[in-house]
């Protein structure tokens, strides 16, 4: 009945239900009346003049009631309005669209159950009090009534709302509306019975007494109207009775039909999907434990479905999947056979070459033996070498002289501490801060003199290394590199320098695969850049600095950009770069960058300098191929000589062609 009204009504469905409830909620008063002049004898003026009142206050009650249903379904109203005309609502309002559908019967009539004592029975109690004077027996019998009539009334529309709601939330969520159940306040069917049949039996004895008690009352008073008096109770406690067992039947007939509705929903639909039926969903409009219930179910059976999908998915494709398989097992099988025949061949060939191989590897052995010890000696003299410029920073910025300050003013001021100071052995305190200056002195001298000697003795050792780097000849031996860790691990090792200078590091790498190339060569290469670009930095006076690296792939090359902040590279030397003995260092030999450049040459790949000016900082791009054995037959085949590339403005390219 509700479903079809919803359809027919639309938007004014809940105009209708309101007034509907409000009809409903009325015959209370009438209950009032009929209970007040059954229980309590009021003269004609006060008895005209209380129905007049209880007419009013009821009105009252039912716009104030309206008002307040309007202002509770603000945005309700609004949402269905634009759903019927076929307009999309606004996310926000249709939230709260949807928590005013679910929550309107239970907000509505706690709002009522003080709403309505408030706008009936108060004004009744002053006209009976004050225009009346009424004794307050009376009074008493009407407040029971008002309680009794609003009970009863507020039961019955409770029920009637909330099953008319219930096709205004399936429309809702129909149309997409989003109802967050988990965030509202959950319904107990428990309770709700507690409270529907406590407060008939209340009533109903609230009712049957104050009958009762008035009867005594009257045949007290009027002894010879007894029979009349027995009669009427007997007959009035029967319609009483009867009428409480009529409401106690009409709502537990409303729970008890709700509930077994839903259950019966529930249990044909765990029929269905026993039967292998997982379009089963079922629509839940409440928030009491069958509703939950229902929710959880849904959400169970969603999971099923998606289980028997995937399942029916793997039985339908293992079949196909095995014969795949097998096939490729075939395949695998004679490739297999065919590379063992060619691997028995290759064997004799590694025989054969192995002798060659253990003489080169000897030789090369050798030689990363040297490198490798000459490199981390190098490694720990550039700690020692940053240790010692701390430590002679730390002497030059020693207090030492503030001691003999202090010594020569109290000295100075000695008659006056002398006399400041009773004690002897206090007063001798100027003298002990003198000859304490004098030694502390003497023993900083000689420690700056062994920390010249120190220094000295660390760079000629460090001239010593670079001068038999020289001499050191590697033998070609390329493996797999990672360049991410071959660049972290070149940048950890200046890391004592990148903090003493406070240089930024900025890392831009993307990933790239593994590339089989000379680890030494490179590591060298790397090295050198990063050294360079440190010591330009340092030189240079500022608030910070920033080195750059990064590495990225492009047009099947590994593309390495070192950047730094530093002075840069003027223009007139800019095309001299790589050349072999050119320096702009004080203490340069012109050899780091160009045996840089031979030895990426020798890998296969490039260098290149850019820089806009002094200034401006440069930035070296090392270029590197993912497989050096075509890159060099593709360069030894090519009729173009590599060295007369063109470079762009602002660049210095090197690529020496051997």
């Amino acid at each position: 009945m509700f479903e079809h009204l919803f359809e027919r009504l639309t938007s004014r469905y809940l105009a209708a239900m309101f007034a509907a409830t409000r009809l409903c909620g009325s015959l209370g008063g009438a209950l009032v009346v009929y209970y007040v002049n059954l229980t309590v004898t009021l003269p004609e003026p006060t008895l005209t003049r209380f129905i007049v009142a209880c007419t009013t206050v009821v009105l009252v009650a039912v716009i104030l009631s309206l008002i307040v249903a309007g202002w509770e379904t603000r945005h309700l109203r609004r949402t269905l309005a634009q759903l019927f005309a076929g307009e999309e609502p606004d996310p926000a309002i249709a939230l709260k669209a949807g928590r005013e559908a679910v929550l309107l019967p239970a907000r509505h009539h706690w709002n009522e159950a003080w709403l309505v004592p408030c706008s009936t029975l108060i004004p009744v109690l002053i006209v009976l009090g004050l225009v009346e004077r009424v004794p307050a027996a009376t009074m008493l019998n009407v407040t029971l009534a008002v309680f009794m009539g609003i009970c009863l009334s507020l039961m019955s529309t409770f029920f009637i709302m909330e099953r008319a709601m219930q096709p205004v939330v399936r429309f809702l969520l129909d149309k997409g509306v989003p109802i967050d159940f988990e965030r509202l306040p959950s319904n107990h069917l428990r309770t709700r019975l507690n409270l529907c049949f406590g407060l008939v039996i209340l009533i109903t004895a609230l009712m049957i007494g104050t009958l009762a008690s008035q009867r005594a009352a009257d045949i007290i008073k009027q002894p010879e109207n007894q029979q009349a008096a027995v009669e009427g109770l007997r007959n009035h406690t029967g319609y009483i009775t009867l009428t409480a067992i009529l409401l106690g039947f009409l709502f537990s007939s409303t729970i008890s039909g709700s509930v077994a509705s839903r259950v019966g929903h529930l249990v044909e639909a765990m029929k269905r999907v026993e039967q292998g039926h997982f379009a089963v969903e079922l629509r839940a409009t409440g928030n009491d434990e069958i509703d939950v219930l229902t929710r959880e179910f849904n959400v169970m059976v969603q999971q099923l479905s998606q289980h028997d999908a995937t399942i029916s998915d793997l039985n339908t494709n293992l079949e196909r999947k095995v014969d795949q398989r097998t096939l490729k097992l075939r395949l695998l099988h004679a490739e297999l056979d065919q590379r063992n025949n060619d691997l028995e061949t290759a064997l004799a060939d590694l025989q054969r070459a192995q002798s060659q191989l253990v003489d080169v590897a000897h030789r090369a052995g050798m030689t990363e033996i040297a490198t490798g010890v000459l490199h981390n000696v190098g490694n720990v003299l550039n700690s020692v070498n940053v240790s010692v410029d701390v430590l002679n920073e730390n002497l030059r910025r020693s207090k030492v002289p503030s001691v003999a300050k202090v010594a020569g003013l109290l000295n100075e001021n000695a008659a006056a501490f002398k006399a400041a100071v009773s004690d002897v052995k206090l007063q001798k305190i100027p003298d002990y801060l003198t000859m304490l200056a004098e030694s502390l002195s003497a023993e900083q001298q000689q420690v700056t003199t062994e920390m010249q000697g120190l220094t000295e003795k660390v760079q000629h050792i460090k001239n010593i290394i670079t001068a038999q780097h020289k001499y050191t000849r590697r033998v070609s031996f390329r493996e797999e590199v990672d360049l991410h860790a071959m660049l972290n691990d070149s940048l950890a090792m200046h890391g004592s320098s990148i903090t003493k200078h406070a240089i930024q590091v900025r890392r831009e790498l993307s990933p790239l695969p593994t590339i089989l190339i000379e680890r030494s060569k490179l590591l060298q290469v790397i090295d050198n850049v990063v050294k360079n670009a440190i010591e330009s930095m340092a030189s240079v006076d500022g608030p910070s600095h920033v080195l750059t690296v990064s590495a990225e792939r492009e047009d099947g090359d590994v593309v390495i950009a070192i950047r730094d902040t530093g002075h840069g590279i003027r223009d007139e030397h800019l095309k001299n770069i790589f050349r072999f003995g050119f320096t702009t260092k004080a203490e340069g030999n012109g050899f780091g960058l160009h045996s840089a450049a031979i030895a990426m040459n020798e890998m296969g790949g490039s260098i290149r300098a850019a820089s806009d000016g002094w200034g401006t900082g440069a930035a070296f791009i090392l270029t590197l191929p993912l497989t050096p054995d075509a890159v060099l037959a593709d360069r030894a085949i090519s009729a173009t000589p590599v060295a007369g590339a063109a470079a762009a403005p602002g660049e210095s390219r090197c690529e020496i062609v051997t």
